[in-house]
């Protein structure tokens, strides 16, 4: 049938205002659009609680497909946790405007800075990127007068769960007893098999995060585990334990599946293990990293029960202790041995673990290469250098 000019219609005022309605939304959400927490009601003045403005800024960025949430100059105090809650496989930035950007946690209650995840029918999916700002953990006391000292209460500074793809650029996490970045699927790991699918964290400080836990369950800079691909890349994990009054637990911890990984151009120091990993699966890179003052800078240990693990490759590195030992002794700590690597298999793998061209500076307490590196494997020794 074809319609003659007589015949034809012009649109309805109704239809007109629905086209123009619908061409909003979308352009709502475009790519990348921005959502300003300023917008939202977030005074950032250093007084107001901002949890909830900022909580439903989160919530508008979500409904997007690509979104980019920006924090502006100012202090964001918040007394309750944020929230970054995944329900579909989307990307959300979160940044700072600039680096004085700062985001003040201050409910001793609060369990995380940050909790970014997806929900129970949405494992395994969304991307979050964090961007330029920094993040202040409460004052909870230092040394035994912490208030969660010797005790299973703590904090993480962000916590992330059971989502794909994580990136992590140029933020400070500050002052938390308990872990400063954690990521892991620990929540749903007896109900979704799935990993992380890239992790990248780069350019970060970590600074006095730490903790004392009779569970061994935290006081880590950065912890990792249930990841298939990872990046470590140029951070600066500080735990100042004159200023603490204790070591941390790890500056960075890998466990449980995670692999395929280069940890790379860090500085790690104040830590009882600066480079922890447990039970992972392997072919992980430790490269051009500085370890200072840590009580074992690398520790690995495998129960063996993965036939699929793979080996770990330390190359040049720099390790260093000239402080810690005097600090032991003031603190009395029951487990003084120091060692710089030390390497722990319960069953050997197929191929060596690789301590190539490394520098090691040695002192009163590690005052040998046998002192240095200690394990109960066989490992391949090349070029490392061994230097009082």
């Amino acid at each position: 049938m074809v319609l003659r000019a007589k015949d034809a219609k012009m649109p309805s005022k109704k239809i007109i205002f629905l086209i123009i309605i619908f061409e909003i939304v979308l352009k709502s959400c475009t790519a990348q659009d921005h959502f300003y927490v300023n917008s939202f009601g977030a005074k950032g003045d250093g007084v107001s609680d901002d949890t909830e403005a900022i909580n439903n800024c989160f919530m508008a960025a979500l409904q997007c497909s690509n979104s980019i949430v920006v924090f502006g100059k100012g202090n964001y105090r918040c007394h309750g946790r944020l929230n970054v809650e995944f329900k579909v496989d989307n990307k959300v930035t979160i940044q700072g405007e600039s680096v004085a950007t700062r985001i003040l946690f201050d409910n001793l209650d609060i369990d995380r800075g940050f909790f970014i995840r997806s929900d129970v029918k949405s494992f395994g999916k969304g991307t979050i990127l964090l961007r330029n700002f920094k993040i202040i953990g409460p004052a909870l006391g230092l040394g035994k007068k912490n208030k969660f000292f010797n005790s299973l209460r703590h904090s993480y500074g962000v916590g992330i769960s059971n989502i794909k793809n994580v990136e992590i650029d140029g933020i400070e996490v500050n002052g938390f007893y308990g872990n400063g970045v954690d990521i892991s699927n620990k929540e749903s790991r007896a109900v979704s098999k799935l990993g992380f699918q890239k992790v990248e964290i780069r350019n970060c400080n970590i600074v006095n995060v730490w903790g004392y836990s009779p569970s061994d369950s935290y006081g880590d800079g950065i912890y990792l585990s249930d990841c298939n691909n990872f990046a470590i890349l140029n951070n600066n994990i500080n735990n100042g334990f004159k200023h603490t009054e204790s070591l941390g637990r790890g500056g960075i911890v890998v466990e449980d599946f995670t692999k395929n990984g280069i940890i790379y151009g860090n500085i790690i120091s104040g830590y009882d293990r600066g480079i922890h990993i447990e039970n992972s699966l392997g072919n992980i890179a430790l490269k051009g990293n500085r370890f200072l003052d840590n009580r074992v800078s690398f520790y690995l240990w495998s129960n063996g029960l993965n036939n699929s693990e793979r080996p770990v490759n330390i190359q040049s590195n720099y390790f260093r202790s000239s402080i810690i030992s005097s600090y032991l002794d003031k603190v009395a700590l029951k487990n003084k041995d120091r060692a710089y690597i030390v390497i722990l298999r319960e069953k050997p793998i197929d191929k060596l673990d690789k301590i190539e061209n490394n520098k090691f500076l040695l002192d009163a307490s590690i005052n040998n290469k046998s002192n240095a590196i200690k394990g109960n494997t066989s490992l391949s020794l090349l070029n490392n250098s061994f230097k009082k």
